[in-house]
């Protein structure tokens, strides 16, 4: 193994003598290659979406595609307003206004709906009238107090339309799924229909994309601040909304996040060296791994999304790391005296393969996120091993030519040692000196830490993301708690044959499924309203037997309902496209419900679907919808969580202990570094923090940076140990030629997650001061705990070595 460090050693002194002297070269090369990634970054774009969570071929996610492409978006931006009086003639002027506004000024929405435009159904002496309730505007009191009547005993409005206080109304706005309006005669024209459902082919049109849902959005805040006032309060909500927000907030977070890394990262670099010329070729090489990265994602069609927003920042600060264990070698020998190229080759040999010891142990416990069911988490896996193969690659060949281009630095020769390495040596003598009692103590941490793991628990909320004060927060509250809530989730029943939903028998299962889950009082999850073909089919009955309430209900003869509904078609009201295809062999149900933590709607989904199977069949049944979505990404983060964790281990540990060439100190690396994620999951669980996305992500981010230090000491500690055979010596030599590099790589790290602590999201600043934490944590448990389980080890081992030479002589 020894002859294998001194070939590896030689081969990157090498390496470095061949950049030095085609400096200019390589620069040239590095620039290009640079260049050519980065100008793919315009194309790279964000997806904030709730379905972005799950890989393209997700089976929920091709359901919810088949749907959608079936009965249209279903997420939609909801808007409450709120005055005394919603049938207050001032307040309605006010929201026929408003209503005209939202569809003259937002793009790309296929209907504005509103108590304006509410579908009313009633029965004259002759015939059904199906128009809206503002068909004429109210000229009397007495028109204004019929329509509220007909308003206030509709039970479609109920908390969708009106609250029950009558002073809360809600528009809905329902955003087109293709960029194209298909009721545009030219975008018909260029459209083939099936000939058996009668329905466009649309595979040649393009969806909305994030950015355009986002100008709808952009648009609707601007309408809003138009017309929002004391005697007329809006309050927006929706997932659209909520995609938007989050979607402008990673923008700006990593904007800021990138510039303070950078400034943290140049400010501690002239800390510890003390020179420009140190700090601009670590800059250079992080920015140009950054960029490099980033223009793969952006080749590869992958874009930034919620959890790989972290990706910037952690790259900046992971990939300084290399090129710092290299500047502090080369600078120790230029204050030794040698030249500016013989210092960069022996630095190359002292450091170059725990260098890439170290990148592969991070690559590899970034890489287990690979295997991942949430989409981003899984790109994660992916980028960021590229990212720090990026920043290995240009460590060892742009980092030595600019050094050969920029002025050697002045360093000033002095064998005294920094107060840094001093306090390192003394804390590793005390470790050596006192194992047990370190040793003891860490045992006491861990069993405190198990303990306080009892209380983690799993999130997944978005919302909560938000600060208290937000604005999206508070109105999504407010919808919740005064009309029907701001979530959908979608029951699609498909019979298989023509007109099925002419049935009776049919639609009241629809009916029984609709009103057993609204039934439902032991959930959190609460059912506000509910769609379905057999609301209309209601108010159609209702209309035709002279208005009365009894006669709000289903028809309970086939050839009625036929008659009923083809009543209903000949009006030319649309409503229908909504709710069943065009034969009547698949019928919808529409759940509006509350928003809240995806943990939450496990059981009620479980549990709607236990309902309907009651009265059809597994094959008949799909369960589709944001809200299944969200259900299947808090299901997702258990497994992933678990798979990473493990796969992380399974990947770094051989790695390990092939890279220190023992199984016996792999061993001794993997125990202060399980330590510190082991110490965050206790935080965690003693401050009641929860366990979602971006927390799911510290332990495998965690486990392959903290290896680091590790991996470098023990390298150190052994060529050391071999050339003394002292374990008090080579510990004390290892902490003082590299102790400060590690510490200055913590504290860079530390630096680098903290910058999250500006976000205007609340789960970034948490995930930021606990990674922090944990990559501090393993610097002082390899600086302590390390250097103590060596010495119980190497002591025994030594004694043992003594006596079999005493035996022998």
């Amino acid at each position: 193994m020894n002859r294998f460090y001194s070939v590896a050693a030689t081969s990157f002194e090498r390496w470095f003598d061949w950049v030095c002297h085609h400096h200019y070269r390589t620069l040239i090369v590095c620039v290009l290659v640079v260049g050519s990634l980065a100008s793919q970054l315009p194309t790279l774009r964000l997806d904030a979406s709730a379905e972005a969570f799950l890989d393209e071929d997700n089976p929920g996610l091709l359901i919810y595609d088949e749907f959608r492409e079936q009965f249209g978006r279903d997420d939609r931006i909801v808007v409450a307003i709120q005055g005394v009086s919603v049938f207050d003639r001032k307040f309605l002027e006010r929201l026929r206004s408003f209503h005209q506004d939202l569809e003259e000024e937002l793009p790309y929405i296929e209907e504005v709906e509103s108590l304006l435009n509410a579908r009313s159904v009633y029965g004259t002496e002759d015939e059904l009238i199906i128009e809206d309730l503002f068909e004429e505007w109210p000229g009397t009191k007495e028109d204004l107090k019929r329509i509220e009547d007909m308003a206030r005993q509709n039970p479609m409005y109920e908390n969708v339309m009106l609250s029950e206080d009558g002073t809360f109304t809600m528009i809905t706005i329902k955003l087109r799924r293709y960029a194209e309006d298909l009721s545009d005669s030219e975008v018909l024209d260029d459209l083939y229909f099936d000939s058996e459902s009668e329905q466009p082919e649309t595979e040649s049109l393009e969806l909305l994309t994030e950015e355009q849902s986002n100008s709808v959005v952009i648009a609707l805040e601007s309408v809003i601040e138009k017309h929002s006032n004391d005697e007329f309060k809006i309050f927006a909500a929706g997932q659209p909304k909520m995609t938007s927000y989050i979607a402008r907030a990673m923008m700006r977070d990593m904007g800021m996040f990138s510039a303070l890394s950078v400034v943290s990262i140049a400010v501690l670099l002239l800390v510890l060296f003390r020179t420009p010329t140190a700090v601009i070729p670590a800059i250079l090489i992080v920015v140009c791994s950054l960029l490099s990265t980033l223009g793969c994602m952006s080749l590869a069609g992958s874009p930034i999304q919620p959890p790989t927003q972290i990706l910037p920042s952690f790259l900046l600060a992971v990939g300084v790391a290399d090129a710092v264990h290299i500047l502090a070698r080369f600078h120790q020998q230029l204050r030794k005296g040698l030249e500016k190229r013989d210092a960069l080759r022996e630095a190359a040999g002292f450091a170059g393969l725990p260098i890439l010891f170290t990148s592969l142990t991070t690559a590899g416990g970034l890489a287990s996120f690979v295997s991942s069911d949430m989409a981003p988490v899984s790109a994660l896996g992916i980028f960021a091993p590229i990212g720090i193969a990026f920043a290995f690659v240009y460590t060892m060949t742009l980092l030595p030519a600019l050094i050969m281009i920029l002025p050697t630095p002045k360093v000033t020769r002095s064998e005294e040692e920094t107060l840094s390495a001093r306090i390192l040596i003394w804390l590793g003598t005390m470790s050596i000196e006192k194992p047990v009692r370190v040793i003891l103590a860490t045992v006491v941490i861990v069993i405190v830490a198990i303990t306080s793991c009892f209380n983690l628990h799993f999130s997944h909320n978005p919302l909560s993301w938000l600060p208290e004060d937000n604005a999206l927060r508070q109105s999504t509250r407010i919808i919740d708690d005064a009309m029907a809530g701001t979530m959908s989730m979608e029951i699609l029943i498909d019979k298989g044959s023509d007109y099925a939903f002419h049935e009776p028998e049919n639609l009241r299962g629809l009916e029984q499924i609709t009103d057993a889950i609204e039934g439902q009082s032991d959930m959190v999850i609460q059912v506000g309203q509910s769609f379905s073909i057999v609301d209309v089919l209601k108010e159609i009955n209702k209309g035709l037997n002279g208005n009365e309430e009894t006669s709000y209900r289903l028809a309970s003869d086939r050839a009625l309902i036929s008659q009923e509904l083809l009543l209903f078609e000949n009006s030319g009201s649309e409503d229908l496209e909504e709710l069943v295809d065009t034969i009547y062999s698949k019928a919808r149900i529409t759940l509006i419900v509350n928003w809240d933590d995806a943990i939450q709607y496990v059981p009620f989904v479980a549990k709607a679907k236990q309902i309907a199977l009651q009265h059809f069949t597994e094959d008949e049944i799909t369960v589709t919808g944001l809200l299944p979505i969200f259900t299947s990404a808090i299901l997702m983060l258990y497994t992933s969580m678990a798979m990473s964790y493990a796969l992380a281990l399974i990947i770094i540990v051989p790695l390990v202990m092939l890279i220190v060439g023992s199984v016996r100190m792999g061993s001794l690396a993997m125990a202060p570094n399980i330590l510190p994620i082991l110490l965050c999951l206790g935080v965690m669980g003693l401050f009641n923090l929860p366990i979602d996305v971006f927390s799911m992500l510290i332990g495998g981010v965690s486990i392959g940076l903290v290896v680091d230090d590790s991996i470098h000491f023990l390298h150190h500690f052994k060529q050391y140990f071999d050339e003394s055979e002292s374990v008090e010596q080579a510990i004390a030599e290892t902490l003082r030629t590299t102790g400060r590099a590690l510490l200055f790589t913590t504290l860079v790290l530390a630096c680098g997650f903290c910058t999250f602590a500006i976000s205007s999201m609340e789960n970034l600043p948490r995930f930021g001061l606990l990674t922090a934490m944990t990559v501090s944590l393993a610097l002082v448990a390899n600086v302590i705990l390390l250097p103590a389980l060596i010495s119980l080890v190497y002591r025994k081992h030594t004694a043992k070595h003594a006596k079999q030479e005493e035996i022998v002589r």
